[in-house]
């Protein structure tokens, strides 16, 4: 395997770490594996009884001497600890500060806008929630009596842009990472731009299929032997390329809905830009992982989802091989994905939806936002916290590692006439393993489905269907 640059990143300049993508690993290992449980202990710190130590057999009045002498140590022992306990928070307050300050240099903005939060892994916290989707056999609730809303840590956002950086304090390993800019902050010319490529997503919405076989939504495995089985709520769509059951095929394309083949053939053009969107917003949110995740992708040869064929005409760079979509208030339960990769990077907001014969037009709407869709937050269950949606407003980023921490979409209610999207990019299991396929099988473009195909597909079954 040829040697793999490093690319000096914000993750490098904190000392902090992502946790490394073996690519010799079987992409169907689980993510058991994959992530390891990794927690912390808490130890009990042992308290001596002071009249215990005292030898019975001192003179009398030489006891009380010892046992003040005990006394003294066991007060000076906790005075110091108390002082190393204030030396370690101070150290950790001094180094959030630099780090604010040094992200506030990076993004050329002020430090007030940049927040650090060190978390740690809380196992019996993710226990109780687990528990609470299994006793409501459905996901998570804000609004539910039981969901303990008061132990987690909520992220929101302001009237202005805000970077939001979740370390794990115990490994120093960023979990999570977020970015909440309001829509009347961006330039107008770059706000029009970000939406008009986001259109390109709603459409692929309104020709494609809805994805009904996703784990997550219908019954996932809690970690402990217990799956538990909700209904489904949303709808989940899918862009790129996937493993095939169609005969004599290794790799193909997502198919469309034939009666909007016209749509589907627009669409699938505008990925390119699309993708590079995703791309240029993965770099600026974290460098490092983003580029971690185009290293994998260039090592495989995985083809992005915006490349529409493997006839090696398509410039394409490789990348994530899938975009997944979700909307009409999505939830699932606690999970961990089934992907290749560990990490993965989305983007969440929200539009007006109206019924245009048989199909759904989806718009922005200055008077929507996210605090028209009540709940619907996105939630690391073992770490305490979680991206409070409803509080937050315009375009919400998110890195994750999908693969490795339990994490969730809690049930949302959309007001009349509006919608929350959200979306991922990620190397999924499948999808590596059908782009091996297809490479140890001679690379044959034979043996894939493009996108045209599937364009020519639809038209000659649309011409079929005209003519009876």
């Amino acid at each position: 395997m040829a040697s793999r640059l490093t690319t000096p990143d914000i993750v490098e300049l904190l000392g902090l770490q992502l946790a490394p993508i073996d690519l010799s690993a079987d992409s169907t290992d689980s993510a058991e594996a994959a992530s390891r449980s990794r927690g912390h202990v808490e130890i009990e710190p042992y308290v001596p009884n002071v009249s215990a130590l005292i030898p019975e057999d001192l003179p009398a009045g030489e006891g009380e001497v010892v046992g003040e002498k005990l006394t003294r140590n066991q007060s000076a022992n906790k005075r110091r600890k108390a002082r190393a306990r204030k030396k370690r928070e101070r150290e950790d307050e001094l180094r959030a500060e630099g780090a604010t300050q040094l992200l506030g240099s990076l993004y050329r903005t002020s430090p007030n806008q940049i927040h650090t939060y060190r978390v740690r892994r809380q196992p019996e916290l993710l226990s109780r929630l687990q528990e609470l989707e299994a006793q409501n056999q459905a996901p998570l609730q804000m609004d539910d009596p039981d969901f303990p809303r008061d132990d987690l840590q909520w992220i929101i956002g302001s009237n202005e842009p805000t970077w939001h950086y979740v370390v794990d304090e115990v490994l120093d390993e960023v979990v999570l990472a977020v970015k909440i800019t309001p829509w009347n902050s961006f330039p107008p010319v770059r706000r029009n731009k970000i939406q008009t490529n986001l259109g390109t997503a709603m459409d692929w919405s309104r020709c494609a299929h809805v994805i009904k076989t996703n784990s997550s939504q219908t019954k996932t495995q809690h970690g402990t032997g217990e799956a538990i089985t909700i209904k489904r709520r949303g709808r989940m769509y899918a862009i790129g390329w996937h493993s095939s059951m169609e005969k004599n095929k290794d790799l193909v394309f997502y198919a469309g809905d034939r009666a909007s083949v016209e749509l589907y053939h627009e669409t699938i053009q505008r990925l390119p830009v699309l993708a590079d969107m995703y791309r240029e917003h993965f770099f600026y949110l974290l460098p490092g992982a983003a580029q971690e995740m185009v290293d994998v992708a260039e090592e495989l040869d995985i083809p992005s989802f915006s490349q529409l064929a493997l006839d090696g005409d398509d410039a394409e760079r490789p990348f994530a091989n899938c975009l997944t979509l979700t909307n009409n208030d999505f939830a699932n339960a606690l999970h961990r994905d089934k992907d290749f990769s560990l990490l993965a990077f989305g983007m969440w907001w929200v539009t007006r939806v109206r019924r245009e014969g048989h199909h759904d037009i989806y718009e922005f709407d200055p008077s929507l936002d996210h605090d028209s869709v009540k709940g619907g937050a996105f939630v690391l269950g073992e770490f305490g916290i979680g991206v409070d949606f409803q509080r937050a407003g315009g375009l919400v980023e998110i890195f994750w590692r999908g693969k490795q921490d339990w994490h969730v979409t809690m049930q949302s209610k959309a007001k009349p006439g509006c919608t929350r999207w959200g979306t991922s990019v990620q190397l999924t299991s499948k999808g590596v393993n059908a782009v091996k396929r297809y490479h140890k099988r001679g690379s044959k473009p034979s043996r894939t489905t493009s996108a045209f195909d599937r364009v020519e597909t639809m038209q000659n079954a649309a011409a079929k269907k005209k003519k009876k």
